[in-house]
């Protein structure tokens, strides 16, 4: 069938008797899988692992053993081990320790092969041993690179990961506030900072980002609070100092008012605060106001009494400080060591598994030392804290993520005459290993992002329907709320008939518009603009309009159009411009690499179908 150019007027927007669906779009819809495989509102997206040690340079382990030297990078493959799955990750959860180091530096730790930042995790001075948690971006093969200043030995434990596609955003980090270059924040002072629009954080829709927060040459001992702009100040701390030390903490912290968050110091102290994630509003990580939920000091959580040398103390975590009692699978922490009767370590975990061989910070005697943690929950919503040598211990909740639910789906092919791809990962980066045929039934289980586990390899949901198996019966009916609205940019800048303007919204299913946005990043980025579309989703008044008007092959039968399934988009046709003709640039271009987006012109090269028309095949 020809497709026909359409348009979306308000006159097809009415309700068809008896379906319960509407003819065309009413607005826009927020991204999801929409009419596509049914499946929970949890997904797969943030995976908490009981720690496991990725690198240790004193023993050989994740690199040769021997001290990185200074100026030094270590790449480390982080996929494939720990818990971490072979594929399919965007960032890991990392807890990087410094040890014994030749003299004063930092630790950067970024996407292997990637431009090293101008950002630090972790500051050490000669001989220390210290630690902090990172949660890395990785490279497309798996890997981090670690980067010190000086000669040190290096101890990777990992903790989590967060599948592509998931509900976080990944950065290289980069430096959002370095108060050495300004004015010098005063003891009891609070510092707000903007954290949305900066540093590749979006303006809207951000619930909480991932800072690493650096206080240098404090005027006496003391901390740093971090929390949401405009809340009451918690009593909590993120990070401990000492008088004229360097010492980095990472912290997940809930976005306040005009995206912005607090930092209080009750010493005067210079701040430094690089960005390196961010966590969107309706994710599975749960934002709260910092709350102490342990306090060994003070009885708060546990017995006021000192957990001993080599002993550990279990607490409750969910049902207290706004944590619901069940559907928690972890929860992220600050965890302070005070009073140490020597040096030491502290190691936290899920209650009731065994103590794995990692740490989450490390102390010196009498030292007041704090880090993040990133703890996965046992059955029974407890998590256990060991400390090497006797210590008081301090845990504040800063907020959870819901328990991971696997998600089924079921569906059939949504096409009217072509098949779809099956490729050897979740991603188009994988290659294509079989085809589905139109209309098939298909069962799986979702595995990242839109991508599911079948028979065979990953499929993209956005290929199928879960309506009906008569296709022809929802065709041009689909649900308003089951679609998305292709980015205004990318519409042609044409008006043509009927009511077609530069303006006129253009949809398709969700995941067909994050793999679009894919595509056109990469034309502009080579042509300097946009792919300009003309058509997507066809609504049945619209089939009926045109094939009234046309008739057949020039229009599709009513019910047959891939365009109704909102599955298919039309380039720019201009009579002015040869662009998408079979031979144009525009179209050479496409056909070399729209399916590296998921996308196929489903005609033959030079035929006199349409060149300018494809569709998503996954």
């Amino acid at each position: 069938m020809i497709p026909v150019r359409f348009a979306v007027p308000a006159w097809v927007a009415l309700v068809v008797l008896g379906v319960g669906m509407v003819s065309g779009p009413a607005a826009i819809a927020a991204p999801s899988i929409g009419q596509h495989p049914a499946q929970s509102t949890t997904t797969v997206r943030f995976a908490p692992l009981t720690p496991s040690r990725v690198l240790d340079t004193r023993l050989g382990v994740g690199a040769a053993k021997a001290q990185a030297a200074a100026g030094s990078t270590t790449k480390l493959q982080v996929t494939g081990r720990g818990g971490v799955p072979d594929a399919g990750v965007a960032a890991v959860v990392l807890n990087v320790t410094v040890v014994d180091p030749s003299g004063p530096g930092y630790v950067t730790v970024y996407p292997a092969g990637a431009r090293r930042p101008t950002a630090s995790n972790v500051n050490y001075v000669k001989s220390q041993v210290i630690a902090n948690q990172v949660i890395a971006k990785i490279s497309a093969d798996g890997a981090v690179d670690v980067y010190t200043r000086q000669a040190t030995q290096l101890v990777v434990d990992v903790t989590g990961y967060y599948l592509t596609g998931a509900a976080y955003g990944p950065l290289t980090p980069s430096r959002m506030l370095d108060t050495r270059t300004g004015l010098e924040p005063q003891a009891g002072s609070t510092t707000r900072l903007q954290v949305t629009g900066r540093g590749g954080v979006p303006k809207t829709g951000v619930a909480a980002v991932v800072l690493n927060v650096t206080a240098v040459d404090p005027s006496g001992p003391g901390f740093i609070a971090v929390y949401p702009a405009g809340a009451s100040r918690p009593t909590t701390s993120n990070l401990n100092y000492a008088t004229g030390q360097v010492v980095a903490g990472m912290t997940i912290v809930k976005v306040g008012v005009s995206g912005q968050v607090d930092l209080y110091t009750p010493a005067s102290t210079n701040i430094l605060v690089d960005i390196a994630g961010w966590i969107p509003t309706g994710s599975d990580y749960t934002p709260l106001l910092p709350a102490r939920i342990l306090d060994t000091r003070n009885g708060t959580g546990q017995p006021q009494v000192k957990v001993p040398a080599g002993g550990s103390v279990s607490i409750q975590v969910t049902g207290h400080a706004g944590i619901p009692t069940s559907g928690v699978s972890a929860v992220e922490v600050d965890v302070v060591a005070v009073n140490a009767s020597d040096p030491g370590f502290v190691t936290t975990y899920p209650a009731e598994a065994n103590r794995p061989t990692a740490s989450v910070l490390n102390y010196a005697g009498g030292q007041a030392i704090a880090n993040s943690a990133t703890v996965k929950l046992s059955a029974t919503g407890q998590l256990t804290l060991f400390t090497r040598s006797g210590a008081d211990l301090i845990v504040d909740v800063v907020g959870y993520w819901e328990t991971p639910v696997p998600n089924t789906i079921s569906g059939w092919v949504a096409s009217t005459d072509h098949q779809v791809n099956v490729r050897s990962g979740p991603g188009f980066d994988y290659g294509i290993t079989g085809h589905l045929d139109p209309g098939e039934h298909v069962d799986g289980t979702l595995a990242s992002g839109s991508w599911a586990k079948v028979n065979g390899g990953y499929l993209n949901v956005g290929t199928l329907e879960s309506i009906s198996s008569n296709l022809r019966s929802i065709n041009g009916k689909l649900n308003a709320s089951s679609l998305c609205m292709i980015s205004v940019a990318y519409n042609s800048p044409d008006s043509f008939d009927p009511g077609y303007t530069q303006l006129t919204p253009r949809y398709l299913n969700c995941p067909a518009v994050v793999a679009m946005d894919e595509l056109q990043t990469a034309y502009k980025e080579k042509f300097n603009h946009y792919a300009y579309i003309d058509l997507s989703y066809r609504s049945y008044a619209e089939q009926e309009y045109w094939y009234n008007k046309y008739g057949y092959p020039r229009a599709a039968i009513p019910g047959t159009s891939n365009h109704g399934l909102a599955e298919a988009v039309d380039f720019r046709e201009y009579t002015g411009s040869t662009e998408f003709d079979w031979g144009g640039y525009g179209n050479t271009w496409l056909e070399a690499n729209a399916l590296t987006y998921g996308f196929a012109n489903p005609f033959r090269y030079g035929t006199s179908g349409e060149s300018y028309h494809f569709n998503f095949v996954g």
